[in-house]
């Protein structure tokens, strides 16, 4: 970590990232239609010490053609 001209820089830092969804019900089950709703969760990591967060956590819904 240095400090140029009042910057923070860093070399070096590291991460990860995952993602991870499903369909979770189906509108109309035919092999044809993928209308429904998916939910998905998300992780990050990295090994910053200049970053305010090192982790990261999200989850949710998604529809799609739900309109009949």
């Amino acid at each position: 970590m240095s400090t140029d001209d009042g910057l923070i820089t860093e070399d070096g830092a590291e991460g990860a990232y995952l993602v991870a969804s499903q369909l979770l019900w189906y509108r109309d089950p035919q092999p044809t239609n993928d209308a429904g709703i998916s939910g998905y969760i998300q992780f990050g990591w990295n090994d910053s010490e200049t970053q305010l967060f090192n982790y990261y956590f999200g989850a949710g819904f998604t529809g799609r053609a739900l309109r009949v």
